[in-house]
């Protein structure tokens, strides 16, 4: 009897083991799809500052830097990773989570400053000022992020609140006058006109704050330098229309020409690593219970749930009475993805369904055998 209780657990300890191989290998193989961070390296004898490729301003001052060893800080490399999209989240396995609740996302940040390979740290009561991109319009707010030993990653909320960067604004305009002094030189009622340019000067205005002055000047076009925004309205043929008393159906705007960027204010971080734009996730009381089962158990697995009109990722772990059944609860008539990456030391595997709860579900994870490179088509 005893025999067959130490031969049973040691095949116990065996599959146990063999799991464990499997998820390594997944979680190295996944490793392989994450974004890596935009580097530059900076001189430590004045402030400066780097501009990421999706707008990310960071300005640093290096004599708020200190180096845990206590060397000297000679030169400063920048590491900025930023996560807009759920794609991006999904790569490198950042989930919206605040201690069990979900969020709406509006990018993941994370800075790190480097001297030497050594990662440096801020200084008491110092800080960093960085400028974040604005992809949605609900009032967000500041989270930080931790990851714990196992890779997961948790947002706490700070008390700052973002707002929309403001902008000095000049909008250049002609008025078009009846010409009446050379109309009546020639003898004539009407056919001269005189063009008078204006401009109005704006300040401290949002962009959509000076999309609406620009369409009131009837603007053809607008750009943006630096941190100003410009509107030029050149002569409208329907104003010409109007002062001949003709019919006209009003003034057609055209297309803007060139997209404003959208961005916070700028804002001071006082603790390096991640940063996030969140708010929580909206309070809907009417849900759903959500219900995986692992269907193939030598398989490690791991599964994400995925809220496209938020950008909120959530990750998926096993019940803790029942390693085979993963379950959620999920707003009703909301789409949402299911998103399963597996690996059995050999052989990599997907599943991925889209689902919209109107009553409690249950979902077997059918997984399907693919080759490692097609996992670029899933995310």
């Amino acid at each position: 009897m005893l025999r067959q209780l130490l031969l049973l657990l040691a095949i116990a300890l065996s599959l146990l083991g063999c799991q464990n191989d499997s998820k390594d290998d997944l979680t190295v193989l996944l490793q392989q799809f994450e974004l890596k961070p935009e580097t530059q390296q900076f001189s430590a004898d004045s402030v400066f500052e780097f501009v990421g490729s999706k707008g990310t301003r960071i300005r640093v001052n290096p004599n708020d830097l200190m180096a845990p060893s206590g060397k000297q800080i000679d030169s400063v490399e920048v590491r900025l990773l930023e996560l807009t999209s759920l794609s991006d989240l999904v790569r490198n396995n950042a989930q919206t989570v605040s201690n069990g609740r979900w969020l709406v996302s509006g990018g993941s940040f994370e800075i790190t400053l480097y001297s030497e390979d050594e990662m440096l740290e801020l200084k008491p009561n110092r800080s960093i000022d960085v400028q974040l991109p604005k992809i949605r319009d609900e009032q967000m707010n500041l989270f930080i992020g931790e990851r714990n030993e196992q890779g997961d990653m948790n947002w706490i909320p700070d008390t700052t609140s973002f707002q929309e960067q403001r902008y000095r604004g000049y909008v250049y305009y002609y008025d078009i006058l009846v010409d009446t002094e050379k109309n009546r030189r020639y003898g004539i009622q009407s056919g001269y006109y005189k063009e008078i340019a204006k401009g109005d000067t704006l300040y401290q205005v949002t962009i959509d704050e000076f999309r609406t002055v620009a369409i009131e000047r009837r603007a053809d076009s607008v750009y943006q330098i630096q941190d100003t925004l410009y509107a030029i309205n050149i002569v409208d043929e329907s104003r010409y229309r109007e002062l001949n008393g003709e019919a006209t159906d009003g003034v057609v705007l055209t297309e803007i020409d060139v997209a404003f960027d959208r961005f916070y204010a700028e804002i001071s971080v006082s603790k390096l690593g991640w940063i996030n734009i969140d708010r929580f996730y909206p309070e809907i009381t009417e849900r759903a219970r959500l219900e995986l089962h692992k269907t193939d158990r030598d398989i490690a697995q791991q599964v994400f749930l995925l809220d496209p009109s938020q950008n909120t990722l959530v990750v998926l772990y096993p019940e803790s009475d029942n390693l085979e059944l993963y379950s959620e609860s999920v707003p009703l008539n909301t789409p949402l993805t299911v998103l399963v990456f597996g690996h059995d030391g050999t052989d990599t595997y997907v599943f991925k369904q889209e689902v919209e709860l109107q009553v409690d579900q249950e979902i077997n994870i059918d997984l399907k055998k693919i080759d490692p490179e097609e996992i670029e088509l899933y995310f």
